[in-house]
């Protein structure tokens, strides 16, 4: 038996295009899905996807486990006590619409009780790159990109 491997990314709408093709393929076992943390909050932000993830599809086996945090600038004020003493003038970063990023700082407003404009980027390193530019004074990322070297001397971790 001869089998072929292939790659489809489809990143639109964070990854529902290619959950959604996973969905229709025939359930063969030849379509696996590499899944990510956006799929598992997708149906919570979004109200038009044709499928649900969690009767729809079968997990097979836990592959990562993914940590966030919120970084800034190390020159910005105490993130918080400035936030709230100056609404709606920080701006917060992430990698873009309902990605994990976004979430996570969605939940930091709402925990800190805090105005934080939301810039959405097409992925973290753009943002980081304006994270460390000041042109962000924070940004909800993944660890493991956060801490790179070539970043690490430029951002501090918060939460």
């Amino acid at each position: 038996m001869r089998l072929s491997a292939g790659r489809w990314n489809a990143s639109r709408i964070c990854g529902s295009c290619a959950v959604g093709a996973v969905v229709r393929a025939p359930p063969d076992g030849y379509t696996l899905l590499l899944g990510n943390t956006p799929h598992s909050f997708n149906m919570a932000l979004f109200d038009n996807l044709r499928f649900n993830f969690i009767r729809d599809l079968v997990p097979v086996a836990r592959l990562t486990q993914n940590i966030y945090a919120i970084v800034v600038h190390p020159a910005a004020p105490e993130l918080i006590a400035y936030a709230k003493s100056n609404p709606g003038k920080l701006n917060n970063g992430s990698a873009g619409i309902g990605a994990p990023s976004h979430v996570l700082g969605e939940l930091f407003k709402a925990m800190a009780g805090v105005n934080i404009v939301h810039v959405p980027y097409r992925g973290d390193p753009p943002a980081i790159a304006d994270l460390i530019g000041g042109q962000l004074q924070d940004q909800g990322c993944h660890v493991k990109i956060s801490w790179q070297p070539l970043y690490i001397k430029h951002i501090s971790l918060v939460l």
